[in-house]
């Protein structure tokens, strides 16, 4: 199931993969992410070790491109160096396809894309620094 949640003034689509009474698991920009929950006025859960964020790169949709839902602009989620640009310009890429690594923290995460259509624009190259929200790649129809 989808949702759109807000993280200090930041709005992204996050995509949930497991749901229990006291934890849940979802995606935001390709990385996975788990949280411990309470209900309020409840009593806290033990804590859990759930290990940090991992890249993933989820299955391709079987029915091609999907419809259009959300920006074609694809955004440093967190400062860091870019590792690889998997994408070209002008190339079509469909929902879930690899489009750049970066390397935040010794860590990898690869950001996927969230709309079907063409790169129109690569906006910076493999070894350069970005903060977070710096305009990485663009997707239109």
């Amino acid at each position: 199931m989808k949702y759109t949640v807000t993280v200090s003034g930041r709005t992204f689509e996050a995509t949930v993969h497991q749901r229990s009474r006291n934890s849940i698991t979802f995606e935001i920009n390709g990385i996975v992410h788990e949280v411990t929950v309470q209900p309020q006025g409840g009593a806290a859960p033990a804590p859990r070790a759930s290990g940090s964020p991992r890249p993933r790169v989820p299955a391709k949709p079987t029915s091609g491109a999907q419809p259009r839902s959300g920006s074609g602009e694809v955004r440093a989620p967190m400062p860091g160096i870019v590792v690889q640009v998997i994408a070209k310009e002008g190339t079509t890429v469909s929902v879930g396809d690899p489009l750049i690594v970066i390397e935040a923290m010794k860590m990898e995460n690869c950001l996927n894309a969230t709309v079907a259509g063409k790169v129109l624009r690569i906006a910076t190259e493999a070894g350069k620094q970005v903060n977070g929200g710096d305009l990485l790649i663009v997707i239109g129809e």
